[in-house]
């Protein structure tokens, strides 16, 4: 599966899953990127950084979990770690905004719990 369609100026996203049309609404899309091997759209929504949220949705549409960004973050972008498209894990960038140093981490969502967890390295 992967993303078909990408429209910001309409909020909504359309993917085949299953030999099925997906469209799904969404306001203020920042980025949008399907996560083969977690087997998951991500999703940034909101219309400035300090309101953005996360939104897991299953390739069927159906929202798993809308998160929150860590405390003293903002959710930045979203990327993949590993070299090998088969070893490729979501990475989730978050802006530092307790220190005027604005460095990214990187998050990922725990499958199981829904939780973000801290990544051990830079990407």
């Amino acid at each position: 599966m992967a993303i078909q369609e990408f429209n910001k100026s309409s909020d909504s996203l359309c993917w085949k899953y299953e030999g099925k049309l997906i469209k799904v609404q969404f306001s203020s899309i920042k980025d949008a990127q399907y996560y083969k091997n977690e087997n998951i759209v991500l999703v940034l929504c909101g219309a400035t950084p300090s309101k953005r949220k996360l939104i897991g949705v299953h390739p069927n549409g159906e929202t798993l979990y809308i998160l929150d960004p860590p405390d003293d973050y903002c959710f930045y972008y979203l990327t993949s770690t590993g070299e090998d498209e088969d070893e490729e894990e979501m990475a989730i960038a978050c802006l530092d905004t307790a220190n005027a140093r604005g460095f990214d981490e990187f998050f990922k969502v725990e499958g199981s719990t829904y939780k973000l967890v801290r990544q051990s390295r830079k990407i």
